[in-house]
């Protein structure tokens, strides 16, 4: 009876080899081409606080990871896998399923889905994450707008940061909305924008000075001044604006975090 107890207790430890061995233990069902672990610490014992501090995917959490689909108290000091090998072939998700996530967690924003889709779909594999910060510094925007007393402050944040139109993808890269992502076109749109104040570098790029010197964008986004910089999570995928001062400019759109442990995923 001793041996066959051991023999039941061992079996699934010795059934699950990885490609990296965890550093502690593991679930057996653990996709076995894991290159990258996450210990759980005190703090990060639910599957939304260990997504947050290593700022990761939860599709792609519970994709590697099976026996936190309908569990998601994890085990303190076990190990979870947060990467899978590169050389693994993967489906790539469909447009119309980044579009149902973003119609579905969108809320107000839903509406905009199409328009901003683009900003998603460079690595779609992690486009629940990609959505939940674009949602996130949307929102930013828009109340750092009406803050500083603006009107249409939601279509400046969308145009800011899906295109206006919806021509590209945003404004990461310095693209449709102009000066506004640093450098000399920020600069010159304090000093002839409509923002002041001590952080009111223009986010726009309709004034002259600001919308002239904003090189890399084409057409600035609508006078409004610039919401405050988003604070940015821990490895957030996008870009703040360089120009100006405390206030500093709206934050860029949240870029496609790619399968890599640089990406560390709120």
């Amino acid at each position: 009876m001793r041996s066959l107890a051991f023999g039941i207790t061992f079996l699934p430890l010795l059934s699950a080899a990885w490609l990296v061995e965890p550093p502690t233990t593991a679930a057996p069902d653990t996709i076995q081409d894991c290159t990258w672990w996450a210990v759980v610490e005190p703090e990060e014992n639910t599957c939304q606080s260990l997504v947050n501090a290593y700022q990761f995917s939860m599709r792609l959490f519970k994709l590697y990871n099976p026996s936190t689909v309908n569990n998601c108290n994890l085990v303190v000091g076990n190990s979870y896998c947060i990467e899978q090998d590169y050389n693994t072939p993967v489906d790539l998700p469909s447009n119309e399923e980044l579009l149902g996530y973003c119609q579905s967690t969108g809320y107000s924003y839903a509406q905009y889905c199409e328009r901003c889709l683009s900003s998603c779909t460079s690595n779609p594999l992690w486009y629940d994450k990609c959505f939940d910060d674009l949602f996130f510094n949307l929102k930013y925007i828009k109340n750092g707008c009406e803050m500083n007393g603006n009107t249409e402050c939601e279509k400046y944040a969308v145009d800011y940061l899906c295109g206006v139109d919806g021509a590209g993808a945003g404004a990461a890269a310095g693209g449709a909305a102009g000066g506004a992502a640093g450098g000399a076109g920020g600069a010159a749109a304090a000093a002839g924008g409509t923002a002041a104040g001590a952080g009111g570098a223009a986010a726009g790029g309709a004034a002259a000075a600001g919308g002239g010197a904003g090189g890399a964008g084409a057409a600035g986004a609508p006078g409004a001044p610039g919401a405050p910089g988003a604070p940015g999570a821990p490895g957030a995928p996008g870009a703040a604006s360089a120009a100006g001062g405390a206030g500093g400019a709206a934050a860029g759109a949240p870029l496609s975090t790619g399968r890599s442990r640089d990406s560390n995923d709120s």
